[in-house]
């Protein structure tokens, strides 16, 4: 059920909800379980349940969810070979050529034909709520895919009033000012030998992007002194931050925590977690690994926040 996340958008939640409890979730969640697609629907959103119970991990006020999302799609060479052919139909028996409105009319009736054998496509997103620093935190680097998942949150608990996090000082200066002065890094963080990536742009000119992958030494690359030196702004950043284990990610100026990597120290950490049962085992090391993340992480942000001033309230 659980992998440990390669991603992390993270939102606020702006006040206490107070049906954000597992007692609770253990009831509302079976209301808004997944189930797949029927023949005539193009995709279907709920929560991951297994045995009849929810899909979930609890430790303390830090909850784990399991979204799964199944889509069906007609590609799009299909749908538009079958609609030219029932076009080029009607037109050569009504001896005109279709209105447009009628042409979209066609083109949902084909598409409905179509869907019964279409294929389908399973997404897993995990969540993990963080109740007691009001934090949800999802494993993906879409923002609209996180979006679905609060729409499915919101729908689970009835209300859901979140905001994506900011921090007090933009993380682009700072990310900005440290790249162009490496004393200014705090001592916990440092630039990510495993993640060797830049997104500078400029602020007074429409795209212009210039990138700097692994190839390139951030920390001395004449260009990149160039580049700030002309007032380019850091938009993301390769980062390593010394928590307990050593965690290194690309943080944007939203502050999307994306590709993230564990260290090796932590991912062989609960290597020896089971009693003898193989299922029992697999859960067992999840759970393990699970509140193994959850310390990593929150660390994590402790140090990064922090060292941009802190979060809006």
């Amino acid at each position: 059920m659980f992998k440990v996340f390669k991603n992390a958008l993270v939102y606020r939640m702006a006040r206490a909800i107070d049906n954000l409890t597992e007692d609770e979730l253990r009831e509302l969640i079976p209301q808004v379980a997944f189930t797949p697609c029927s023949s005539h629907d193009s995709s279907r959103t709920g929560w991951l349940m297994n045995d009849g119970q929810p899909a979930m991990f609890t430790h303390g006020n830090n909850i784990l969810l399991v979204a799964v999302k199944e889509t069906r799609d007609v590609p799009t060479s299909v749908l538009n070979t079958h609609v030219a052919a029932k076009r080029a139909k009607l037109e050569e028996v009504q001896g005109r050529k279709l209105r447009r409105t009628e042409v979209a009319q066609i083109k949902d009736e084909v598409f409905q034909e179509l869907l019964p054998r279409a294929f389908s496509k399973k997404c897993i997103t995990q969540v993990w709520i963080d109740v007691d620093n009001a934090l949800i935190t999802i494993d993906t680097a879409s923002a609209r895919t996180a979006e679905n998942i609060l729409a499915l949150l919101r729908k689970t608990l009835g209300s859901l009033p979140v905001v994506p996090i900011a921090t007090k000082t933009p993380a682009e200066l700072v990310m900005t000012e440290w790249l162009k002065d490496s004393s200014t890094v705090p001592a916990k963080i440092s630039l990510s030998d495993k993640i060797r990536r830049a997104n500078l742009f400029h602020t007074l000119t429409e795209g212009g992007e210039v990138r700097f992958n692994k190839e390139d030494d951030l920390a001395s690359d004449e260009a990149v002194a160039i580049l700030l030196e002309q007032g380019r702004i850091v938009s993301s950043l390769g980062l390593h931050v010394d928590t307990e284990y050593g965690l290194d990610f690309e943080i944007d100026h939203c502050c999307a925590i994306k590709k993230i990597q564990f260290g090796e120290a932590f991912l062989s950490h609960n290597d020896d977690c089971g009693s003898g049962d193989e299922e029992g085992d697999a859960l067992s090391r999840e759970y393990a690994d699970f509140i193994l993340m959850v310390d990593e992480l929150r660390s994590t942000y402790g140090i990064i926040f922090e060292a941009m001033g802190g979060l809006h309230e």
